[in-house]
């Protein structure tokens, strides 16, 4: 949407501030004629510098975009940005761009984006950028809506990457997220924000769905350069790299983390805490309940301080064609859950390559823990341990 033009000096740019923008190299833009629907937020007076406080400009862009009326993008040119929250409700065939620019929050702790009641969302090419310090906020957070997709972002030194409520059709696409989580856990504990007991060492969680319906993770990389303790004998935890939480119709195709907090990827349902075959036995267990219609379709994980794919409390289940190594307690592990099967699956989980960890701290290389009408079949075990 942005022309070059070399007679764009500072003087036009002073005098026409939303048509025109220079950059950091001090070439001139000014804004194609013609170009509907597009709102570049260094037009609303955002710098992109690293140093100025962007939050306004940015906001201003976000709400002129929703005033349109039709689809929109808003587009943020290479650059740092240093924003505090930006939020927006009732967006429609809404686009956030970034072409990798950084956006870096005013505070340590604080989310950068939150939106209600949306539909038709793409968030993409931007790269999430914390500084030091330990977030318990997720940087991307969305409640309620139809069709978000979340792509092509990076998230850097972040506590929680981004958490989606209560929307139906969600996509996390090739987002790639490092040093997620930091370790060991700051004092004074805040259990509060973290939303886990003070027992908890590490808190750590990448991209979430909560709530949601037909959901997919997929081609994303979680990896942290530093593994979690390993110390068997603590509570060192949190919701791991790709998690869904009382979701129907979830999908994980092809994802890889390695040295995750918690597991790698990790479905919650309804059933957690109940004894689902005793239930089904008697012919009262809740089989619409939420959480139900798994499926782990190929990916990674290795070093996770818990399990590498994990269904917990969950009905219809898959494992197909997934592979863990050295995960602190089992490759795959399938927990208070009915219909599963574990299909075409490597497991490798020798001595943790952590540091404290014992050799036997794990549980070996499958665990299947009170689940009803259990099927697996061309399982491959290079080692195992426990």
């Amino acid at each position: 949407g942005l022309v070059y033009d070399a007679a764009v000096d500072a003087a036009y740019v002073t005098a026409n501030p939303t048509t025109s923008v220079r950059d950091a190299a001090g070439r001139g833009f000014r804004r194609a004629p013609g170009v509907a629907g597009e709102f570049n937020v260094q037009l609303y007076g955002a710098k992109g510098d690293n140093g100025a406080n962007d939050t306004a400009a940015i906001q201003a862009a976000f709400t002129a975009a929703l005033a349109s009326g039709g689809a929109s993008r808003v587009v943020f040119p290479r650059g740092t940005y240093r924003c505090g929250l930006v939020t927006f409700t009732g967006a429609t065939d809404l686009v956030i761009e970034g072409f990798g620019a950084k956006l870096v929050p005013l505070a340590q702790d604080a989310r950068t984006f939150y939106a209600e009641s949306v539909t038709n969302l793409t968030i993409k090419g931007l790269q999430f950028v914390q500084t030091a310090g330990f977030s318990y906020n997720p940087t991307i957070r969305i409640i309620n809506g139809t069709n978000v997709v979340i792509e092509e972002n990076i998230f850097t030194n972040c506590g929680f990457g981004a958490d989606i409520f209560g929307v139906t059709g969600v996509l996390y696409r090739a987002n790639k997220l490092t040093q997620i989580g930091i370790y060991p856990r700051p004092s004074p504990l805040d259990p509060t924000g973290a939303g886990y007991s003070a027992g908890f060492d590490v808190y750590g969680t990448g991209l979430r769905a909560n709530s949601c319906n037909n959901v997919v993770f997929a081609d994303n990389l979680f990896k942290n350069t530093n593994p979690a303790s390993g110390n068997t004998s603590d509570q060192t935890g949190g919701a791991g790299a790709f998690i869904s939480f009382y979701s129907d119709n979830v999908t994980f195709r092809d994802n890889t983390s390695i040295n995750s907090p918690g597991q790698g990827c990790v479905a919650v349902g309804v059933h957690q805490g109940t004894n689902v075959v005793a239930l089904t036995i008697a012919g009262t267990l809740n089989v619409s309940g939420l959480g139900k219609n798994i499926r782990f379709i190929g990916g990674y994980s290795e070093g996770s301080n818990q399990e590498g794919f994990t269904a917990y409390g969950c009905g219809n289940v898959q494992f197909i064609g997934v592979e863990g190594k050295n995960n602190r307690f089992a490759s795959i592990e399938a927990w208070q859950s009915f219909n599963v099967s574990i299909i075409g699956c490597i497991s490798e989980e020798g001595a943790m390559l952590i540091p404290g960890q014992s050799a036997n701290g794990g549980v070996g290389a499958i665990h299947i823990v009170g689940v009803f009408n259990c099927q697996v079949s061309d399982l491959k075990i290079n080692s195992a341990r426990g």
